[in-house]
């Protein structure tokens, strides 16, 4: 307890220094997955950020439709000009994010409340390049997460959607070995002309809005069936994105259907 509350006043004195030069800084990641849909979030990821927002781009997302290999199969990747973004107010406590899940082409924006990720604080420290890092586990999106965070950049920010520690997450791993991001590289401030703010190339749509289309979407499928052929769709693999099992609006729906038939 002495130690969480050493580093959250070291946090609060380095914070107040940051918030009156209002710097943009950023920070770089490599991100290897092993995930179902393919190399989607993998290559060179950057968070830029101040010390109330990030935006978390996906560099190496193709920018126009495109077909990659992964082993000996190709897969169509949905392009995305702005790299899949994630962006992140911490004083209003949401994000935005972009899924092409459900859509032929093009993507979703959808806003969420920012995470509640129970992390704990370890005795722990190492060495990332210069900054002195302590080691953290939590969970989020159906993973647990070790993860290595640096009060010396007194920001409450990481890759994706992790966030919450008294300092900037500069690595993260999944215990399940499917997600990793490892630090490259820190400049602040930076050079580059980037405007930290929501995603506006795709649909924004709400979370109801867009449950609605999916449910929909099967409905037409489901439509197609006869006496010969059944038609159908299901949840994406559980493993589809960054968050486990995120997407399960079919099949939630179709066992609400089936209760509502049976009580019929």
């Amino acid at each position: 307890m002495k130690r969480f509350i050493l580093y959250n006043i070291c946090f609060l004195i380095s914070t107040n220094a940051l918030l009156a030069q209002a710097i943009h800084s950023k920070v770089s990641y490599l991100c290897t997955t092993k995930l179902a849909k393919g190399p989607v979030h993998d290559g060179l990821n950057t968070l830029y950020f101040t010390q109330d927002k990030g935006l978390f781009i996906h560099h190496n997302y193709p920018k126009e439709d495109a077909y990659l290999t992964k082993g000996n199969v190709m897969i169509f990747m949905q392009g995305d000009p702005e790299g899949l973004p994630v962006f992140m107010n911490l004083k209003e406590q949401f994000l935005y994010y972009k899924s092409t899940y459900g859509l032929a082409n093009g993507s979703f924006i959808l806003r969420e409340d920012l995470p509640d990720i129970q992390w704990k604080i370890l005795s722990e420290n190492k060495k990332i390049e210069q900054f002195n890092c302590i080691k953290a586990v939590g969970d989020f999106g159906g993973r647990t997460y070790d993860v290595w965070f640096t009060p010396d950049i007194p920001v409450r920010l990481g890759p994706y959607k992790l966030w919450g520690l008294p300092g900037m997450i500069l690595e993260a791993k999944s215990k399940d070995g499917r997600v990793s991001y490892e630090f490259k590289s820190y400049e602040s401030p930076i050079r580059d002309e980037v405007k930290i703010e929501k995603p506006n190339v795709g649909q924004e749509v709400s979370w109801e809005e867009y449950n609605a289309h999916i449910i929909n979407k099967l409905l037409r499928t489901e439509s197609l069936s006869n006496d010969q052929y059944r038609a159908t769709n299901n949840d994406p693999d559980p493993n589809y994105e960054i968050e486990y099992n995120k997407h399960t609006v079919i099949s939630e729906y179709k066992k609400q259907r089936a209760t509502n038939q049976r009580r019929n």
